[in-house]
């Protein structure tokens, strides 16, 4: 099994392949540096998403998320998982 942690490009591929809209985030303490995040009114809904889409393969440590409050819904952020550079995301179109 790979004990690594899982690739950014894969994991935001799963979170669109399961629905979710990823975007470029860079939260509280990262200081500019930008990583992978979504918006969500239901984290658990999330969690059972990225559990069910990535169940039985060999994807390696989700590093831990953290999260903040946007009025009515929450993005969840990974910051140890970096945006890959030259990908866009939603909120710049």
């Amino acid at each position: 099994m790979n004990r690594g942690n899982i690739d950014s490009q894969k994991f935001i591929d799963t979170l669109e392949e399961c629905g979710f809209e990823t975007r470029n985030y860079s939260g509280r303490g990262m200081y500019g540096k930008s990583c992978i995040g979504v918006e969500t009114d239901d984290i658990f809904d999330l969690g059972f998403q990225i559990g069910s889409a990535l169940s039985g393969e060999d994807t390696g440590h989700i590093p831990p998320c953290r999260t903040d409050s946007m009025g009515r819904d929450t993005i969840v952020y990974w910051p140890d998982l970096a945006w890959p550079e030259g990908v866009e995301d939603e909120e710049e179109d």
